[in-house]
């Protein structure tokens, strides 16, 4: 055969293997492209409900689309959530504290999204599935120093309301149907140095035990549910960065309180704040309150309703004896944190406890979270717990809390009032409203007062002669402009106030989410090619 004819058979037995081969590396490339569609959907739908967290709720109108001018040519993807429409749905569950059936049978957890996103290329389709959640604060028990759990504890992690009513007073009740790949921890130590993480007594915990180093074990220790034991871990530990944010001084509405506060009910509502130390004699009800104290905080008595209690010293809440489920309370101190009940079957406390100091836990059961971090001294925040139950609820560490006002907002200085009063660095705190305001929603007759605030010092003053920089012609004209012109218009507010009018102010709020360092405050904790 001639040369020629030897190179022209071997260009036809290439083009042999080209024609045999084609089909197989087209149908390769379809599922490669149609693949990287699905994923760039399911990308776009998460970004989407990050911006949105009720995006896929309306599930007849709430879809992502990709076409040819948001993907390669002829690739095309969608993200949709309804599950009548007989293809593959996405789940929100966002905004529910209930774990719901997901696409496929998968659950989906309380405040996370099942995300399925389909995309095709050349007559293939492909899934890709993608799991998100609000983490939250996932440990029963977190230190950043060493943890120690010494007597009878129990630890567990729910994540509903309905596991809530099926807790006992004599054992916890875990029905999570939750994955145990979705399971939240139940407790933690971050220390890095000796053995942060001690477990000694009889101990049962639902769920793992996690350590920054070493984990010591003493005792009768139960592992329930898949829990597990893990020493040299990574361990995030919630961080409130700044307390003395939450300082509500100079605020309109704003109470100063007593060294030592009791009455008949010793009931708060709205801002309240103590300089320097605070005992509350007695039980305490919080009624959408913040309670702010610059010393140590002590309360004697039983805690319930819905608050927030801050101090920058030492924390003692000694009189925990009733079941109160229905309260949520956060307790933030800078200092040392006690808390003690008459015992785990008889006492409950529901809520965030969060120190930078040494916490304190006995004969009680926390329902919440309880956390010791120091972000400047990570090995001062430590943790002692004895005869308690722990258990994590990322909901009961979720506080929005409001004040009803029976106003529209109150008139501000204007003009030449205004004009005084920046001259000379001052700011005008008007009077909590609820004071002036009678239980028909009109205004009670009593006169305005209002205080001045410095601006430069943050001092403030009862009276504009308290003030001691103002010379006697700033005091006569300022004074002039309050009785002349603003505190008539004041009055004259007052008295068109109805029962109609009211407002929500901001009190008190915390997000756990954004104690944590994860992106957004959400966490992807699955995320792989479904086959279609």
């Amino acid at each position: 055969m001639t040369a020629f004819g030897l190179l022209f058979s071997a260009l036809l037995f290439a083009l042999s293997l080209s024609t045999y081969f084609r089909p197989y590396e087209a149908s390769e490339s379809a599922q490669r492209f149609s693949s990287a569609a699905a994923e760039s959907a399911a990308a776009t739908a998460v970004s989407q409900i990050l911006s949105e967290p009720t995006f896929g709720q309306d599930v007849t109108k709430d879809k992502i689309e990709l076409g040819d001018g948001d993907l390669g040519k002829h690739q095309t993807a969608y993200v949709q959530f309804d599950p009548d429409s007989g293809k593959p749905y996405s789940v929100n569950n966002m905004t529910s504290d209930a774990v719901v059936p997901g696409y496929g049978g998968t659950p989906v957890p309380a405040y996370g999204a099942q995300i399925i996103a389909v995309g095709t290329y050349g007559g293939r389709e492909a899934l890709y599935e993608i799991i998100l959640v609000r983490p939250g604060i996932t440990h029963a028990a977190a230190s950043s120093g060493q943890l120690i759990l010494d007597g009878h504890n129990e630890a567990a992690s729910i994540k509903t309301t309905e596991q809530l009513a099926q807790m006992t007073q004599s054992g916890l009740v875990d029905s999570d149907s939750v994955q145990d790949k979705l399971r939240n921890t139940t407790v933690a130590s971050g220390g890095k140095t000796g053995e942060p993480l001690v477990l000694k007594g009889d101990l049962t915990l639902y769920g793992d035990a996690i350590s920054g180093a070493g984990i010591r074990r003493e005792g009768d220790i139960k592992f329930l549910h898949g829990g597990v034991a893990k020493a040299n871990s990574d361990v995030e530990i919630p961080t409130i960065d700044d307390i003395e944010a939450y300082d509500p001084q100079g605020l309109d509405g704003t109470t100063d309180l007593n060294p030592t506060y009791a009455d008949a009910n010793n009931l708060f509502q709205g801002r309240n704040r103590a300089q320097g130390d605070l005992v509350i004699n007695g039980d305490l009800e919080l009624d959408g309150a913040l309670i702010y104290v610059t010393g140590n905080l002590t309360v004697t008595g039983n805690i319930k309703g819905d608050g927030a209690l801050i101090a920058l010293g030492d924390v003692k809440l000694t009189g925990q004896s009733t079941i109160e489920a229905d309260s949520k309370v956060a307790v933030i101190s800078k200092g040392d944190l006690t808390l003690t009940g008459t015992g785990s079957e008889r006492s409950l406390f529901s809520g965030l406890v969060y120190s930078e100091g040494k916490v304190e836990a006995s004969r009680i059961t926390v329902v919440g979270g309880i956390v010791a971090n120091n972000p400047g001294d990570p090995e001062a925040a430590s943790m002692e717990v004895s005869e308690t139950k722990l258990v994590n609820f990322a909901e009961k560490t979720k506080f929005d809390i409001s004040k009803v006002i029976k106003a529209p907002p109150p008139p501000k200085p204007v003009g030449r009032l205004f004009l005084k009063l920046n001259q000379n660095n001052l700011e005008l705190i008007s009077p909590d409203l609820s004071l002036l305001i009678g239980p028909d929603g009109t205004w009670n007759g009593a006169a305005p007062t209002f205080r001045f605030k410095d601006t430069k010092t943050g001092e403030i003053y009862s009276s504009l002669s308290e003030v001691p920089r103002l010379d006697e012609s700033a005091l006569r004209d300022i004074g002039s402009q309050m009785t002349s012109d603003f505190v008539p218009s004041f009055e004259a507010f007052l008295g068109t106030l109805t029962p109609q009018n009211t407002r929500n102010e901001n009190i008190f709020q915390l997000d756990p989410n954004q104690l944590l360092s994860v992106s957004e405050g959400y966490k992807v904790i699955l995320h792989h090619p479904l086959d279609s």
